[in-house]
Parts: C-alpha cells; sequence; structure tokens
C-alpha cells in the first residue's frame, strides 16, 4: 500500500511538471504570436509608409511635369491646374474651375472628362497605401493667369498672394514658399465621415491645435497645412491627424520654368535659321518695349515679333507677354540675315564661359539682383536691369552659373544657351 501510494505521488509530480512546462510553452507561444504580431503590424506600417510615399512622389513629379509642359494656345508655363472639387457633381479627376475663391479638392488626375472630352490633365491615377485617393491644394499665385504673371520675378520675397506654408508634427515651419501641396489623407480617424457619395474635405484632412495654434488642412482657400502623425496629448494612444503633405515650392520648380522658356525661344530662332540659311533674324532693340520690331543692325535685342513661320514665336501673345522682356538673343556679324560665311572659332563665334564656338545664344534675364528694375515699364529699356555685367551688351563671351554656384550666381544669374539651328546644343 505505501509503494502505491509513493508511486502515486511520484505520478502527481511528474504531471505538476509536465503542467508547468506546458504551461511555460503556452505562455512562450502566446508571447511569440503577440510579439510576431506587433512585428507584422510594424513591418505592415512601415511598407504602407512606403507605398504611400513613393505615390506621394510620383504625383509631385506628375504635376512639375504639368507645369513646364504647358505651353499650348491659351496655357502658360507653370499654370497649374484646379483642384478637383465635385462642382460637376462628382469626384471624378478632372479640374473643377475656377478655383479663386477655393483652391483644395482631389487631385485632378484624369485626362477626359465625365463626357469624355479630353482636357488636358495629367492621366495619372494615384491612392494611398489605404485606397483613398489624393488630395490638392494650389497657391493663387499660379491659377489666376489674368491677374499674376508668371516669370522669374515671382522668386520676389512678397508675391501678389502668400504661399502656402506646410509644418511637421512639432509645428516647425518646413516651408512657406510652396505653390502646391499634394496630400495623402490616411485612415479615418473619430468625427470624420466618408460614406456619403460626395464626402467633403473635411471628411479626409485634419484638423488640429498644436501648441496654441490651429491648422486646419481641410479650408477652402490653403494657407497652411500641417503633416505627419499627431497623437493626443491627453490620450496617446489616439490619433488626432494622419495627414501625408508634400509640397513643390517656387524656388525648385521656376528654373525648370526657366529652362522651358529658353527652350522655346531657342526653338523659334533655330526654326528661322534652318529656313535662312543658317542665320538669324533681326533683333528687336532692346529700347522698344511696345512693338518689338526687327530692326537693321540689331545684333543684340529682344525676339521680334512679326518674323517667325509659328504663330506660337509671337511674343506679344499668350503666354510670351510674361516674358518677353526677359528673352534676349545675339549672334555674330557673320550670322547676320544674308551672310554667307560662318563664325570659325578664331574669328567672332560666340563663347559661354571661355567655352565653345555658337553662331548664337539666347539669354534669359531672372530674378532682379542689385539695382535692377523690371518694373515699372519704362525701366525695362534698358538690358541692363535683366542682364547682368557684359551679358547686357554686345561681346563674344557670355557667362552663366549654376546656383549651386552661389559666389557667382549672386553676381550673375543669367540662363544662356547657345543656338546651331540643329539640336547640338544642349
Amino acid at each position: 500500500m505505501l509503494n502505491n501510494v509513493c508511486l502515486t505521488a511520484k505520478q502527481k509530480n511528474k504531471q505538476n511538471g509536465a503542467t508547468s512546462f506546458i504551461s511555460v510553452m503556452i505562455i512562450l507561444l502566446v508571447s511569440a504570436t503577440f510579439l510576431f504580431s506587433v512585428l507584422d503590424s510594424a513591418s505592415i506600417k512601415i511598407e504602407r509608409n512606403k507605398r504611400t510615399a513613393a505615390v506621394l512622389a510620383e504625383a509631385k513629379a506628375a504635376l512639375i511635369g504639368y507645369m513646364v509642359k504647358r505651353t499650348a494656345l491659351g496655357e502658360r508655363p507653370g499654370d497649374l491646374p484646379c483642384p478637383d472639387k465635385a462642382t460637376d457633381g462628382n469626384y471624378d479627376g478632372t479640374q473643377d474651375s475656377s478655383c479663386a475663391s477655393s483652391r483644395i479638392g482631389k487631385f485632378p488626375w484624369s485626362n477626359v472628362d465625365h463626357l469624355g472630352i479630353f482636357n488636358d490633365g495629367i492621366a495619372l491615377d494615384l491612392t494611398d497605401a489605404n485606397g483613398e485617393r489624393l488630395w490638392y491644394a494650389v497657391s493663387r499665385n499660379l491659377v489666376d493667369p489674368t491677374n499674376v504673371p508668371i516669370n522669374s520675378d515671382l522668386l520676389a520675397a512678397i508675391p501678389p498672394y502668400p504661399w502656402i506654408s506646410v509644418y511637421d508634427t512639432r509645428g516647425n515651419l518646413v516651408t512657406n514658399r510652396a505653390v502646391a501641396v499634394i496630400i495623402a489623407p490616411g485612415n479615418v480617424l473619430v468625427g470624420q465621415d466618408r460614406s456619403p457619395v460626395l464626402p467633403n474635405a473635411a471628411q479626409y484632412l485634419d484638423q488640429v491645435t498644436l501648441n496654441a495654434v490651429g491648422y486646419n488642412n481641410a479650408a477652402s482657400s490653403p494657407t497652411k497645412f500641417i503633416s505627419g502623425l499627431i497623437y493626443d496629448a491627453l490620450d496617446p494612444a489616439k490619433v488626432i491627424a494622419n495627414d501625408e503633405v508634400v509640397f513643390i515650392t517656387i524656388d525648385e520648380v521656376l528654373p525648370l520654368i526657366e529652362a522651358r522658356v529658353i527652350r522655346e525661344a531657342k526653338k523659334c530662332l533655330d526654326d528661322y535659321s534652318k529656313s535662312n540659311g543658317g542665320n538669324y533674324p533681326w533683333a528687336a532693340p532692346a529700347s522698344d518695349i511696345v512693338f518689338y520690331t526687327s530692326t537693321v543692325n540689331t545684333r543684340f535685342g529682344r525676339l521680334p515679333r512679326a518674323t517667325f513661320a509659328s504663330p506660337s514665336c509671337d511674343i506679344t501673345q499668350g503666354w510670351w507677354v510674361d516674358w518677353r522682356n526677359f528673352v534676349f538673343y545675339t549672334f555674330p556679324d557673320s550670322h547676320k540675315p544674308g551672310s554667307t560665311t560662318n563664325c570659325n572659332i578664331a574669328g567672332d563665334c560666340l563663347k559661354i564661359n571661355g567655352v565653345g564656338a555658337n553662331k548664337a545664344l539666347v539669354l534669359i534675364g531672372r530674378n532682379a539682383i542689385g539695382a535692377q528694375i523690371h518694373s515699372p515699364v519704362s525701366s525695362n529699356t534698358f538690358a541692363n536691369n535683366f542682364l547682368e555685367g557684359s551679358n547686357a551688351t554686345i561681346t563674344t563671351n557670355y557667362l552663366t552659373y549654376k546656383p549651386s554656384d552661389t559666389a557667382n550666381y549672386s553676381t550673375i544669374n543669367d540662363l544662356v544657351l547657345c543656338l546651331d539651328g540643329q539640336i547640338n546644343c544642349k
């Protein structure tokens, strides 16, 4: 009997040991499951953040491309589209004009409207990692072509209308020079309802107060945005803002617009050269800012009107009106109208920064430096109010520098491009 009792006790000890082992294993399995769940959740979150960031970057690149390419009738390089505000009764990706009063809506991705008519849109339908289409807001400076000229003067400290400001999750200013912002709205937050047929911006974009400063990303005439994940100070687990914002500044896009304008001028002059024995038309004198008349023996000046075959080269029309006083060109005597000679390195070929043998050059005067004055109109008659140093005269060597060359660019910021009648000048 004693032995049986002892055996039973041993068995019980074994059972208790087995039970303890199983309990430990269960705890380990539960802990591991929780840990893997947390890690998996973090991994998914990282991947979603990556996808949203990539989509925003793609939308930004497409929007910049849209701005820079616009030179057709009624368009200007630098014009931005209005948002898709559903004023036509739906969110169909088409821009809804006008946006003089309300400049926020969904990203205008479609290039065909709801009637199937081509509207020169962006043709890029994107969604963030949560499956939401992007939102978009624009500065009035670039959507009111009858009021605000788009040219190098937009780099001035005070534009006609304020640029858009963007702040980070701590309320620190990231930029106050944005021409447009693109927003990924993220998950639905408490108080938002996206179930109606046409939910308004407040159901996607966030409104918060941070450091006693209010931010409303859904404002109809936006002036500032806050970007990133923000938690409730009284409830650290509660997300109160999750909009992700990318932006385009005037400083990053205007050099691209200037490059587009100078290439349009190059094309006008190159096409003329191809049809005229490799020579160029007499320029309009810098002093002629009314008629822009091609004048004999003027080898340095502004583009002349009524000279080029293409109507898109008429600098008194369309988008040229914003740029016509900023653009100049020059050529040596060997490439004047009717000439049968060609420039040569030892002769009168033109150089850029002391290099090359170019038969003509086109120049853009960028934003004013020092005592330069672009307005009133009476000041525009002087080339040195747009071009710096010897660039404002007939010479054989013209200078141009990149903005990254701060020492030289601070005194000479002209953009200079060579002409050859073909495609060799880049």
